[in-house]
C-alpha cells in the first residue's frame, strides 16, 4: 500500500491520525478575531495564533478505512486552510 503524506499511524494504539502543517503565512500568525470564531480548529484559544499543524485522530485501525478517512478529513482541512488564507487579511462585511 503506497504511503500517504497526511496520514499516521500511533505505535501504540495503532489507530491512524491525519495531520497537516499549516503553511508558514499562516503558522504561528496572529488570528484576526473574526476567523478565531469561524474557524476554532485552526486557532490555538490559548495564544489567538494560528496553530502550526491540524492533526485529527481518524478512529479506526483499518488501513482501508482509514484511506477513505484520509482524503475527507484533507478536503475539509483544505478547504478551511484556503477560507483562513483569503480571510486573513480581509475585514468582516457589517451589515
Amino acid at each position: 500500500m503506497a504511503r500517504l503524506s497526511y496520514m499516521q499511524r500511533r505505535r501504540v494504539s495503532g489507530i491512524y491520525k491525519f495531520r497537516k502543517r499549516l503553511p508558514t503565512a499562516l503558522a504561528g500568525q496572529p488570528a484576526p478575531e473574526h476567523l478565531r470564531a469561524a474557524f476554532p480548529e485552526l486557532v490555538n484559544p490559548a495564544t489567538g495564533r494560528f496553530k502550526r499543524e491540524i492533526v485529527r485522530s481518524l478512529n479506526t485501525s483499518d488501513p482501508k478505512a482509514a484511506k477513505r478517512l484520509h482524503f475527507r478529513c484533507a478536503h475539509e482541512v483544505q478547504g478551511q486552510l484556503d477560507a483562513g488564507r483569503g480571510g486573513a487579511g480581509e475585514r468582516p462585511r457589517r451589515g
